[in-house]
């Protein structure tokens, strides 16, 4: 039940997380969102989740690394734009 409602947005075809539904809010935390839902559902063994989110994780990590700065650090944006959490965020990223 938990994991069909976190991965719920993915498994209804979007690409990013609303943060604010039905408005629209849409932010670096998407990423970090559809990072969680992954692995906990391959801790859990579901496929399922995982084929739904994939296509996601494949176009988010696309837009990151476009946004990438030539530093290495990623574009502060969203709600929090600080060096040090874009710098956070890029290593997380590298490591997924």
């Amino acid at each position: 039940m938990i994991a069909e409602s976190c991965g719920a947005q993915f498994t209804s075809g979007a690409v990013y997380a609303d943060d604010s539904l039905p408005t629209g809010r849409y932010d670096r935390y998407s990423n970090e969102y559809a990072r969680a839902i992954y692995d906990a559902a391959a801790l859990a063994g579901r496929e399922d989740i995982i084929k739904a989110v994939s296509p996601s994780l494949k176009q988010q990590m696309k837009l990151w690394w476009d946004l990438l700065s030539p530093d290495g650090y990623g574009y502060p944006w969203g709600k929090e734009p600080r060096r040090e959490i874009s710098y956070m965020d890029t290593m997380e990223i590298a490591g997924f």
